[in-house]
């Protein structure tokens, strides 16, 4: 059953998202470039790379380093983990991105943040940050933030951004966690798109992040957190990836490499997705490499 609380809260975003849709109705809708560019990367403690920060000059060339590479990137949208320091990324968007408007960054228990940042045409309309919550005995950590953007009368586009639980502690003591958190999104994007529905609109969704669960490693077969979303109707965008191109997390020496960071797109017909890739970074950087996607119209 879903919690009270997230029931309420989820009401009250939904009941905003549209109203703001209606009284937008009368205006020249935003129109959808024919490809929209999203990428997703885990920052590891940004800025700094570990959970103290290390020194000032540390943190300055993380900073310098992550803020190079976005320019790189060039998404249209960033879903961005792992920020230690949210006034760091609010003084920077503003400063050294100024394309991107910063739509929401968390503001969960922990240092662990999760945020979204995008260009016009697609600053959000609305925005929301959910924490999970209990499911009988599943205590997922952390939670979600999510953007929604009006690409015309007839779409809606909604993204989030997501961190969910490490291994830390077992695969299998920890896989439970992230398919609990896996049936929240799902309950909050299915709710919302019966909203949209209910107001003759489509509604494109787009999940991207750290899942902490590999699909192409038999170490995690028994992890249905991906499987959970796709038989919902999303798309693993890097399914038919090359190995190479979708490792994401570069190995410290200890574990091998693996692909915990992923894009998962449900969208209606005449909306398609490329496959995934990696941008490709080292570890002096991220632990993590960014994932990109482009979502495409016909």
């Amino acid at each position: 059953m879903m919690n009270r609380r997230f029931f309420l809260s989820l009401c009250v975003a939904l009941s905003a998202l549209f109203t703001s849709c209606k009284e937008k109705a009368n205006s020249t809708p935003k129109e959808a470039s024919q490809s929209l560019k999203i990428a997703a990367w885990n920052l590891q403690w940004f800025p700094g790379k570990i959970p103290d920060g290390g020194t000032p000059e540390e943190q300055e060339a993380h900073v310098k380093a992550v803020v190079n590479e976005l320019k790189v990137i060039d998404a249209d949208i960033l879903l961005l983990q792992e920020i230690r320091d949210t006034e760091v990324l609010r003084d920077i968007a503003k400063k050294e991105l100024p394309d991107y408007s910063l739509d929401i960054i968390s503001d969960f228990e922990g240092n662990l943040e999760v945020a979204i940042l995008s260009k016009a045409p697609y600053r959000a309309n609305d925005s929301y940050m959910e924490g999970f919550y209990r499911a009988n005995t599943i205590d997922p950590p952390r939670g979600f933030v999510a953007a929604t953007v009006k690409l015309d009368e007839s779409n809606m586009l909604a993204v989030y951004s997501v961190h969910l639980k490490s291994n830390s502690g077992g695969i299998e003591e920890t896989t439970p966690k992230r398919e609990e958190s896996a049936r929240q999104l799902i309950t909050f994007n299915n709710n919302l798109k019966e909203r949209a529905k209910s107001h003759n609109m489509n509604l494109i969704s787009v999940i991207g992040g750290d899942f902490n669960s590999d699909p192409t490693s038999d170490n995690w077969a028994d992890d249905k957190t991906l499987s959970i979303l796709i038989n919902e109707g999303f798309k693993w965008t890097g399914k038919n990836t090359a190995q190479e191109d979708r490792i994401s997390w570069l190995s410290d020496g200890r574990y091998p490499d693996a692909c915990f960071d992923h894009i998962m797109v449900s969208a209606p017909e005449g909306f398609d997705v490329s496959d995934s890739v990696t941008h490709k970074t080292t570890r002096d950087i991220s632990d993590h490499r960014a994932v990109v996607a482009v979502l495409k119209t016909e």
